[in-house]
């Protein structure tokens, strides 16, 4: 989920409690960047550690 932050954007995940925020405005270019570092934002928003165990137990 993409909550609008006091200076930017913060990506929260939809399965546990981590976040990251960005100080950029443009709700676009924080998805991008989340997205570089790891982060799955497509139906859920993931941490890079929960999109790694959804995609393993997808596969198994």
């Amino acid at each position: 989920m993409m909550i609008r932050a006091e200076a930017g954007w913060e990506v929260r995940c939809d399965r546990c409690d981590h976040g990251y925020r960005t100080a950029t405005d443009d709700r676009a270019v924080a998805t991008g960047t989340a997205r570089i570092n790891g982060w799955a934002i497509n139906d859920l928003t993931l941490c890079p550690g929960c999109a790694t165990t959804a995609d393993y137990s997808a596969q198994h």
